[in-house]
């Protein structure tokens, strides 16, 4: 549990010192919007040791870094899976 704890707590970190931004929803519009990875780098600095996290994808919208909660929930030790039979995640 106290592992879990310091892996959620390195996540708010990488999120909160990234060029991350939370953006308030705006009403549905018929602009597209562009989404293209980017060759940004995910590092995650515990005691010293510095570490590139290579399997999360980072992408870039109206020049600000997005990440998929997915992957974010996968440095933490979640699992999620998607069962297309019942459309829910488990």
């Amino acid at each position: 549990m106290k592992k879990r704890l310091i892996k959620l707590g390195m996540v708010v970190v990488i999120l909160f010192c990234s060029n991350c931004s939370l953006v308030q929803a705006e009403p549905l519009s018929t602009e597209t919007i562009q989404a293209s990875p980017t060759e940004n780098r995910v590092i995650l600095n515990t005691e010293g040791s510095i570490t590139e996290i290579k399997n999360v994808a980072v992408y870039a919208i109206n020049n600000k870094n997005y990440f998929k909660l997915r992957d974010v929930a996968m440095l933490i030790d979640f699992d999620v899976k998607w069962d297309a039979g019942t459309r829910t995640k488990h």
